[in-house]
């Protein structure tokens, strides 16, 4: 099945996402174990449980402020400002060494998650094509189902052999990649929104000279 544009690059940005924060999964706890003081279990939960946190928390609220706003750029923005916060991210994990920190970066961690995915999945479902949109979400579904699958095996392989730091560079360049390929979606919603600002204000003046 062939994919419009905009649903092609959104799948682009979110399996380079996936598939790169996979690469961290197998190794996440041992990281911990290993490079923050006093690493032990009971912090890789409260890390795990920081992230999902604030997504939770940040997602709704700023969810609702897209669905006040008319057109596809707020969603666009606030989805590649997310992107490019979450590909940051994996190199502040080089540079950590406490509990505290850690918790820093999980915070600033799921705050861009929650950035990133209302407007993500606001795109999608708009510009999914009609009648179609249950074979286009199964589509993006394997898609970043399979390259989270290989990344995982593959961040547990190269974790094992060359290392932490190796991980979260190339968690940083995967994400970087994705976060350009949506920079590919912005003509189509600028045009899009130019258009509909045009139909909005000829409505307008249809409505004030019926008034007349």
């Amino acid at each position: 099945m062939k994919l419009n544009s905009i649903i092609k690059y959104l799948t682009i940005a979110d399996f380079a996402l996936l598939s790169g924060f996979s690469l961290i999964a197998p190794i996440f706890a041992v990281y911990i174990l290993d490079n923050i003081k006093g690493g032990n279990l009971e912090i890789v939960g409260i890390a795990t449980a920081i992230n999902i946190l604030f997504k939770v928390v940040f997602q709704l609220p700023i969810a609702r402020y897209l669905d006040k706003k008319k057109g596809d750029l707020d969603e666009y923005y606030f989805t590649i400002i997310g992107s490019a916060f979450l590909a940051v991210s994996p190199l502040f994990y080089l540079i950590i060494s406490t509990p505290t920190e850690l918790y820093a970066v999980q915070a600033f961690y799921g705050i861009s998650l929650a950035m990133n995915y209302p407007g993500w999945m606001s795109l999608f479902t708009r510009h999914a094509e009609k009648e179609r949109e249950s074979s286009q979400w199964a589509i993006y579904s394997s898609i970043t189902g399979i390259g989270s699958a290989a990344a995982a095996a593959l961040g547990g392989f190269i974790g094992e052999r060359y290392g932490f730091n190796l991980v979260f560079w190339l968690v940083f360049f995967i994400t970087v990649l994705g976060t350009v390929s949506l920079v590919k979606i912005y003509p189509p919603l600028k045009l899009r929104h130019e258009h509909y600002k045009m139909k909005e204000a000829e409505a307008f003046e249809i409505k004030k000279a019926e008034m007349k």
